[in-house]
């Protein structure tokens, strides 16, 4: 078990002093593993970040009232109508 006061250096030198979890390990002489378990490394939850688009262009991890709510692109809907005359 390591102790309270470990955990709370790991987690200032890891959060607050943007220290890599291998140069935390070396300067207080624990295992890099230990410095993970610290600061939490396993609810990073890696493998899930952002959306996923499918091959077909579909987009994953959004709820179908949210699809509907986005707006379909056209082209240079974006410009006011007194801009598209040189177009």
């Amino acid at each position: 078990m390591i102790a309270p006061e470990v955990i709370v250096k790991i987690r200032q030198l890891y959060f607050a002093e943007h220290w890599k979890v291998g140069t935390i390990a070396a300067q207080l002489g624990v295992h890099h593993d230990t410095v993970r378990a610290a600061i939490g490394a396993e609810s990073f939850n890696r493998g899930t970040a952002g959306t996923i688009e499918s091959t077909d262009g579909a987009i994953s991890g959004l709820h179908p009232a949210d699809i509907e709510a986005i707006p379909a692109a056209s082209g240079d809907s974006h410009l006011p109508d007194d801009s598209r005359s040189w177009l």
